[in-house]
């Protein structure tokens, strides 16, 4: 999960969480672009606690020149002259202290006890020409965001300070092995090697880094190779929106039954490494897709909520045949059921995509309410004999008019609803290239 060095480099690369107003954020990301603002924008994200309050950011701007920048996109709306209220000055103490706290727990970002990372508020002002720095906040329009504060030459971010910045900002830290290795003396032996690897786990590259955060109001698409780490992103992603909005009822699910225990473990560090606290597992639920006698499973409870009879595997195989059990017990399901919503949960999560039969999707999709938050990562080349992507189209099928209930687009400057994870860590190109040349096939 290395980060990717050239992403502070980018002309302005914006990560979409979820936020409250899609108008003012728009009009937020045109005028960052116009001003030249470089490096990683983060709408939405994170959340961090203080003084054992949520304190949600609404953007987060990560820059090698201008620090970091944490924007109060509407604390002046409805206010557009005049001083800023203590509320509002309060709040900017919030975000700053709990941002603070949170990057100075990590002593690659200290020296002494001096913290290493420049830190700016700046609140949106919603008249145009607007710039003025009242106490340590600044208070400016979208038209002059070039007016920033910069920080000076020998505080610029270096590559090094941005892999343990972005291992901070992201929360992953805690995916490094707990052996420390203290025993490496020698540089470039293989223990030291490893160590050096170890480091950089802690950090998401630019495309796992959009996955795990970026949040479609409906459904999205997550794929890649096996090894591209989309099990891990659809836990943070989990983790995210568990913390950002806690009275959704949240489902992630899966078709091998071992990874029960590695979601529990991953989501429950990530939602502490973001606010302290365990999950909610009475609004955070982890079935499987089937579901047994020990366990309910995303099938088992459709069948319990719709009154339809629900098949063991033992039964299923036995009418349908045992590669095609749960593909005839779902489509049997789907078949016998009235084609209405029943807004069992606001957002379900899908790993293992490609195990399960496109009757799965149809009985998510009708167990999970509008405007139908469904995500799932697929595994590109999973069975080399079946290349072909299966469509949205395929998996959710036709509304009564004949339109695909679920359509995948990706636009500039909104959420991603198709994302692709390129970087394959488990079996990188020049482990495969090696492998073929020894013969191993």
């Amino acid at each position: 999960m290395n980060g990717i060095l050239t992403d502070i480099d980018r002309d302005l690369d914006v990560i979409f969480g979820e936020y409250k107003d899609q108008f003012a954020v728009e009009s937020f990301v045109k005028a960052a672009r116009a001003a030249g603002l470089h490096g990683t924008l983060y709408i939405g994200y994170p959340v961090l606690v203080i003084d054992d309050e949520r304190i949600e950011f609404d953007a987060l701007l990560v820059s090698r020149d201008r620090g970091i920048v944490v924007f109060d996109l509407y604390s002046m709306d409805g206010r557009p002259e005049g001083e800023l209220t203590d509320e509002v000055v309060k709040q900017q103490e919030k975000l700053y202290a709990a941002l603070y706290n949170r990057l100075n727990s990590f002593s690659e970002l200290r020296s002494g006890r001096r913290l290493l990372i420049s830190i700016f508020t700046a609140i949106i002002h919603p008249i145009a020409d607007k710039f003025s720095q009242q106490g340590e906040n600044q208070v400016v329009s979208l038209n002059r965001l070039t007016e920033l504060n910069t920080v000076p030459g020998n505080d610029r971010l270096d590559d090094e300070r941005i892999l343990h910045l972005n291992a901070a900002i992201q929360r992953i830290s805690n995916l490094r092995p707990k052996k420390k290795r203290l025993n490496v003396k020698t540089h470039g032996s293989k223990g030291f090697v490893i160590k050096e690897i170890e480091k950089k786990i802690a950090n998401l590259d630019l495309w796992q880094k959009r996955g795990s955060i970026e949040y479609v109001n409906g459904p999205q698409r997550i794929r890649g190779l096996a090894g591209s780490g989309k099990t891990v992103v659809l836990a943070l992603k989990t983790a995210y929106l568990h913390v950002k909005r806690p009275d959704w009822d949240i489902v992630i699910t899966f078709s091998t039954r071992s990874l029960y225990q590695q979601f529990e473990n991953l989501i429950t560090r990530f939602v502490f490494a973001q606010v302290n606290e365990e999950p909610d597992w009475r609004k955070l639920h982890i079935f499987h897709a089937w579901g047994g006698s020990d366990r309910t499973g995303v099938y088992k409870e459709y069948c319990s909520r719709t009154d339809h009879i629900y098949r063991r595997f033992d039964i299923a195989a036995q009418s349908f045949g045992y590669r095609n059990a749960f593909k005839g017990a779902c489509d049997e399901a789907e078949a016998g059921t009235a084609d209405t919503n029943l807004d069992m949960y606001d957002v379900m999560l899908i790993d293992e995509a490609q195990d399960l039969p496109s009757s799965f999707f149809r009985i998510a999709y009708r167990m999970v309410k509008d405007p139908k938050r469904i995500v799932w990562a697929y595994d590109d080349l999973q069975n080399l004999n079946d290349i072909e992507l299966p469509s949205a189209r395929d998996l959710f099928g036709l509304d009564s008019n004949g339109k695909p209930k679920v359509t995948l687009v990706n636009s500039d400057d909104k959420p991603s609803q198709d994302i692709v994870l390129p970087r394959c860590y488990r079996n990188p190109p020049w482990t495969l290239l090696s492998a073929h040349g020894l013969g191993f096939g």
